[in-house]
């Protein structure tokens, strides 16, 4: 039996031209780190074939 896992969303996708999507933009509330949300944004990026992410907590940007 196979089961598939919960589904993943990015909470940000910013698109050039629809269907193009340009970068994955994870946010955090501000009483996390800066990058708590970079890991995830970097596994949306590959998935979805993005070259840019960025994780910010409301106080600051990471850009990798």
């Amino acid at each position: 039996m196979v089961k598939r896992g919960t589904p993943q969303r990015a909470d940000y996708i910013l698109h050039y031209q629809p269907n193009i999507p340009i970068a994955a933009i994870e946010a955090k509330d501000y009483t996390y780190s800066v990058g708590r949300g970079m890991q995830q944004a970097l596994g949306y990026a590959d998935t979805l074939d993005i070259r840019f992410v960025y994780s910010p907590n409301g106080d600051a940007f990471l850009e990798p």
